[in-house]
Protein backbone atom coordinates (compact mmCIF):
# COMPACT_ATOMS: atom_id res chain seq x y z
CA UNK A 1 0.00 0.00 0.00
CA UNK A 2 1.08 3.61 -0.96
CA UNK A 3 1.95 5.74 2.37
CA UNK A 4 0.99 8.70 -0.14
CA UNK A 5 -2.38 7.38 -0.94
CA UNK A 6 -3.58 6.25 2.54
CA UNK A 7 -2.02 9.33 3.70
CA UNK A 8 -4.46 11.28 0.76
CA UNK A 9 -7.56 9.25 1.92
CA UNK A 10 -7.39 9.63 5.58
CA UNK A 11 -6.92 13.51 4.39
CA UNK A 12 -9.82 13.72 2.11
CA UNK A 13 -11.93 11.24 5.05
CA UNK A 14 -11.15 14.00 7.50
CA UNK A 15 -12.19 16.94 5.40
CA UNK A 16 -15.31 15.17 4.26
CA UNK A 17 -16.01 14.89 7.65
CA UNK A 18 -15.24 18.03 9.19
CA UNK A 19 -17.00 19.93 6.65
CA UNK A 20 -19.72 17.83 7.16
CA UNK A 21 -20.12 18.09 10.88
CA UNK A 22 -19.84 22.27 10.11
CA UNK A 23 -23.01 22.63 7.79
CA UNK A 24 -26.40 20.47 8.48
CA UNK A 25 -27.08 17.81 6.30
CA UNK A 26 -31.04 16.48 5.69
CA UNK A 27 -31.37 13.05 5.56
CA UNK A 28 -33.80 11.94 2.31
CA UNK A 29 -33.41 8.02 2.25
CA UNK A 30 -32.74 5.84 4.45
CA UNK A 31 -33.09 2.23 3.24
CA UNK A 32 -30.97 -1.48 2.54
CA UNK A 33 -28.26 0.33 4.77
CA UNK A 34 -27.96 3.28 2.31
CA UNK A 35 -28.22 6.65 4.02
CA UNK A 36 -28.41 9.82 1.13
CA UNK A 37 -28.84 12.81 2.62
CA UNK A 38 -29.30 16.79 0.92
CA UNK A 39 -28.65 20.22 1.54
CA UNK A 40 -28.79 23.31 -0.24
CA UNK A 41 -25.78 25.62 -2.04
CA UNK A 42 -25.38 29.01 -1.03
CA UNK A 43 -26.51 31.47 -3.93
CA UNK A 44 -27.67 28.13 -6.24
CA UNK A 45 -30.67 25.92 -6.69
CA UNK A 46 -29.27 23.02 -6.84
CA UNK A 47 -28.48 20.90 -3.96
CA UNK A 48 -25.60 19.22 -2.54
CA UNK A 49 -26.02 15.08 -1.88
CA UNK A 50 -23.50 12.60 -0.62
CA UNK A 51 -24.58 8.38 0.74
CA UNK A 52 -23.27 6.72 2.92
CA UNK A 53 -22.58 2.82 3.68
CA UNK A 54 -21.16 0.58 5.76
CA UNK A 55 -19.11 -1.82 3.99
CA UNK A 56 -17.91 -5.01 5.98
CA UNK A 57 -14.15 -5.07 4.91
CA UNK A 58 -10.55 -4.30 5.53
CA UNK A 59 -9.46 -0.29 4.21
CA UNK A 60 -7.20 -2.07 2.39
CA UNK A 61 -9.55 -3.80 0.29
CA UNK A 62 -11.51 -0.09 -0.08
CA UNK A 63 -8.28 1.51 -1.19
CA UNK A 64 -7.76 -0.89 -3.66
CA UNK A 65 -11.40 -0.54 -5.60
CA UNK A 66 -11.13 3.02 -5.47
CA UNK A 67 -7.34 3.14 -6.81
CA UNK A 68 -8.59 0.86 -9.76
CA UNK A 69 -10.16 3.57 -11.85
CA UNK A 70 -9.07 0.92 -15.23
CA UNK A 71 -11.81 -0.93 -13.34
CA UNK A 72 -14.49 0.82 -13.47
CA UNK A 73 -16.50 0.37 -16.25
CA UNK A 74 -16.60 -3.42 -15.56
CA UNK A 75 -18.30 -2.46 -12.38
CA UNK A 76 -21.65 -0.96 -13.47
Amino acid sequence: MNLQKLFLFVFISAFITYSSVCQKWDLKVDKDGVKVYTRGVEDSNIKEFKGEITARSNMGSILAIIDSVSAYPSML
